[in-house]
């Protein structure tokens, strides 16, 4: 599977013929046929892809984890607040997490990979970045630490 940024603080993922955009607090499912958009919360199965959306409480903004390519993402976009315990528990065993602001949340979640667009992120985060125009991954080849990968948008 690959990761890239887009334009407008979107991002893609990208595996076989499926492509998934995630950003404006939505996801489009792209592959054969017609693209499928979801904003709200709930559990879908979109062309072999697992969607899970929850709201959280205090902002009403959505927190989405997709199962892809037997990878587990979630999408913060913007969110910026502490996840209930119940969420976290949910989210055991993130493999990418992907965030536009340093969120308190990234500190509740331990990923392989955290993504952003965001430069400062790294400074603020005192993690060491690196540059990526895209990000190629599969589950045999994913760090035991953390890393911050930066995306180039498009």
């Amino acid at each position: 599977m690959d990761i890239s940024s887009l334009k407008n603080d979107l991002y893609q993922l990208k595996h076989k013929d499926i492509r998934v955009v995630l950003g404006k607090e939505k996801i489009t499912v792209e592959g054969k046929g017609e693209a499928i958009e979801i904003e709200g919360p709930g559990e879908y199965e979109i062309k072999g892809v697992r969607i899970w959306g929850e709201r959280l409480k205090s902002s009403g903004k959505v927190l989405f984890l997709i199962d892809l390519d037997q990878i587990r993402i979630v999408y913060l976009g913007k969110i910026n607040e502490p996840l209930t315990e119940l969420i976290v528990d949910e989210l055991d065993g993130v493999d990418v997490l992907i965030s536009e602001i340093n969120s308190p949340a990234i500190k509740q979640i331990n990923p392989s990979y955290l993504i952003t667009t965001n430069q400062e992120m790294a400074r603020e985060l005192g993690l060491a970045a690196r540059q990526e125009t895209k990000l190629g991954l599969n589950k045999l080849s994913l760090p035991e630490e953390t890393e911050l990968v930066v995306l180039d948008s498009k």
